[in-house]
């Protein structure tokens, strides 16, 4: 997932030369970078100005993007002249005062900086630009990051014994103009500032859609997923000592072996373990259920129109669906629905009876139901199987076979919370729906 390093700022430099000899005499001597700054106001007043004069050219005009590498590599400049940690001391208070166009953000031991601004080229160089300033041996560096440049909001600083490990997370926008959200592990050694394979599967970065929650000093990192309305958390829990760092997903422990089995439709009601027993009635396109709280549910659906409709109780309440639906379990206060999106993809669905509303919605298969919680599998890589060799696949697998990693979600709260059970079976990708619609 690690892009090569950025390089851009050289081949900006040569084209500054070449532009200020055709013409951008004025625009360069606007923007010329002083050789020092006594203080941090100058340096941020004159980022500031480089900025404000960026965001003002005007896009359709002719020279726009030559204007534009110049003002870039005056800002580059202008960030390159932090050379002392008085001056970069200086910068962050003076950062600190006013709203900027620009943004820096900087770790709490100071020892890492990064500037990011929206560079407004077009062609090879578009899209966001990022310096980073690292302390090493008392000298302060300018150096480029790894991976797609973002616009970093704040770093978390990660204690151990030997050295400090650096979380910088920001906010970026894909080619094809989609948000995402990142955080890059960092360390700084006699090499400089280098990434830090410290999360899940040996990666130095964690992607998201939404944006992270890093909290107890960087202790537990949220990754949020949307689940219908609301919003699910896979939980990072850090491992440190003094001799290593690592984030590892939040666990849980259950009573018992899970493997492929245990996620079978066994019931005659087609419904998921777990779930509570009912009695069925069939009918003419529709199926109703009866619970031992007296709870009916009728299931209709219409081929032609290719839609589901769901009455719970009698008839007091109605839910539309557009296409296949079923009724797939019960538990206490909550109906599961499972509706077929389409040939490769189903969508399970959780009901509060008593507020009449979906608590959540998710894609989850191979899904069985506990008390408070509702175990699912999810396929995974094998190279990925630490333990490959120990997990049993059987020969009845053939070609189909794939590897499961079992997580548990506890299903009450308003936050779905997704845990890990230290749990892996094989078993075949072949026959891995909810249940048979």
């Amino acid at each position: 997932m690690i892009n090569s390093r950025i390089r851009s700022f050289t081949l900006l430099g040569i084209f500054t030369i070449f532009l200020t000899s055709c013409g951008n005499h004025n625009l360069s001597k606007k923007t010329q970078t002083p050789p020092h700054f006594e203080h941090g106001r100058e340096l941020i007043a004159h980022l500031d100005y480089n900025v404000s004069l960026l965001n003002d050219l005007d896009a359709n005009h002719t020279g726009f993007n030559e204007k534009a590498v110049l003002i870039n590599e005056q800002i580059r400049k202008t960030i390159e002249r932090i050379q002392s940690k008085k001056l970069l001391k200086e910068v962050c208070k003076s950062y600190s005062i006013l709203e900027h166009d620009f943004l820096f953000t900087i770790s709490r031991d100071e020892k890492i900086g990064v500037f990011s601004w929206e560079s407004r080229m077009q062609g090879a160089f578009q899209g966001i630009r990022n310096i980073a300033l690292y302390t090493n041996n008392g000298k302060i560096i300018p150096t480029s990051l790894y991976g797609d440049s973002m616009i970093y909001q704040q770093i978390h600083t990660i204690k151990t014994g030997t050295k400090n490990f650096y979380l910088l997370q920001g906010q970026g926008v894909t080619n094809i103009n989609e948000e995402f959200f990142r955080i890059d592990s960092y360390t700084i050694n006699e090499n400089g500032m280098e990434l830090a394979k410290i999360f899940p599967n040996r990666q130095s970065s964690i992607v998201s859609q939404l944006d992270f929650n890093v909290e107890m000093d960087g202790s537990l990192i949220l990754k949020p997923e949307t689940w219908g309305t609301t919003l699910a958390y896979r939980p990072l829990e850090l491992q440190a000592d003094h001799k290593s760092v690592n984030y590892i997903e939040a666990s849980t422990t259950i009573g018992h072996k899970i493997n492929s089995k245990a996620f079978e439709i066994k019931s005659s009601d087609n419904f998921l373990q777990g779930s509570e027993a009912a009695k069925t009635f069939e009918g003419t396109n529709s199926r109703t259920f009866l619970f031992e709280d007296e709870l009916e549910v009728q299931m209709n659906y219409n081929e032609e129109e290719d839609k589901s409709l769901t009455l719970i109780g009698n008839g007091d309440f109605k839910i539309h669906w557009e296409g296949k639906t079923s009724l797939v379990a019960k538990k206490d206060g909550f109906l599961f629905f499972s509706e077929k999106l389409d040939t490769n993809k189903e969508m399970l669905h959780l009901y509060d009876i008593d507020s009449k509303s979906f608590k959540w919605t998710s894609p989850l298969t191979k899904a069985f139901i506990l008390d408070d919680s509702i175990l699912f599998a999810e396929k995974t890589e094998s190279y990925l199987v630490s333990n490959a060799h120990e997990v049993s696949c059987g020969s009845s697998v053939g070609i189909n076979r794939a590897y499961f990693k079992v997580y548990s979600v506890r299903f009450r709260e308003k936050h779905p919370i997704v845990e890990f059970t230290n749990q892996i079976f094989c078993s075949s990708i072949a026959n891995n729906q909810l249940a048979k619609l």
